[in-house]
């Protein structure tokens, strides 16, 4: 009996830390990676600087894509591009069916020194892939 109730609380916490770190915003999806290559880029920082184990993620808010903004991120990747393979409409639908979602979500990075760099980031995800846009991010704190 007590092996039972031992197992049934680590099956317990590790639910509950797996929750913290849920679909698409989780360690190594897509909306990680893309923050990460852009914290790198922007802000000079060395990946190998990056504790991925330290790494935290909480999930601040996942809700449908309106219209407006659909059209409103379709028109600024369209404006980008320099040969236009497809279509604006192709842009403002790929942005908004099959249940696109924007998923805002607060990251903690962590160094060695165990200094942390804390950012919020938002992207689009739809029922198939997570990877529909990265859409950039703020910076709340930064320690290294």
């Amino acid at each position: 009996m007590n092996k039972f109730i031992g197992l049934l609380l680590v099956m317990l916490s590790t639910q509950s830390v797996a929750s913290n770190n849920v679909g698409c915003a989780k360690i190594g999806a897509s909306m990680y990676i893309g923050l990460t290559d852009a914290i790198v880029e922007d802000m000079n920082i060395s990946r190998d600087q990056i504790i991925q184990k330290n790494v935290s993620v909480e999930v601040i808010s996942v809700s449908p894509i309106t219209k407006i903004y659909a059209e409103q991120l379709a028109k600024e990747d369209y404006k980008k591009l320099n040969t236009h393979i497809l279509s604006l409409n192709n842009y403002i639908e790929g942005y908004s069916t099959d249940n696109t979602e924007v998923i805002i979500a607060k990251y903690i990075y962590r160094n060695e020194k165990n200094q942390k760099n804390t950012f919020i980031t938002s992207s689009l995800q739809n029922k198939y892939e997570c990877s529909v846009r990265f859409n950039g991010y703020l910076i709340v704190e930064r320690e290294f």
